[in-house]
C-alpha cells in the first residue's frame, strides 16, 4: 500500500461516527481505527464478552459452591460469588490483545 494512501485512511470503528485519520497508527485488531477509537473500544467491552464471562461462570468452583450450599437463587450470595470469580477472569483489553494474535480464521 502506497504510504501517502494510508495517512488518508478514515477510522473504521470504534467511537460512532468517528471522522478521524486513522495515518501511521496501529489498532489491536487490525480494523484500521484510530487511537482515540483503539482507546474507546479498551474501555467499553462488547457484550459477547459479558456474555462468555457469564457462560463460564456457570462451570466455575464459584458458582459449585453456590450450588453446594443451595445458594443459587440468594441474589446477595451469587453476586458476591460472580465478583469473585470476576476478579480473577481475564481482562477484556488482555483478552483483545490475545485475540487479535491469533491466526485469521481460527476458533477461540
Amino acid at each position: 500500500m502506497d504510504k501517502t494512501k494510508k495517512h488518508k485512511r478514515r477510522c473504521q470503528g470504534g467511537l460512532p461516527k468517528c471522522k478521524n485519520y486513522v495515518g501511521e497508527y496501529v489498532d489491536v485488531d487490525g480494523v484500521g481505527c484510530c487511537k482515540q477509537c483503539d482507546k474507546y473500544v479498551d474501555e467499553n467491552p462488547y457484550d459477547p464478552y459479558w456474555e462468555h464471562m457469564e457462560q463460564e461462570f456457570q462451570l466455575s468452583e464459584e458458582y459449585a459452591e453456590l450450588l453446594d450450599n443451595s445458594l443459587v437463587d440468594n441474589c446477595e450470595a451469587y453476586e458476591k460469588a460472580f465478583e469473585k470469580y470476576q476478579a480473577n477472569y481475564e481482562s477484556w483489553p488482555d483478552m483483545r490483545r490475545r485475540m487479535a494474535k491469533r491466526p485469521k480464521g481460527s476458533s477461540v
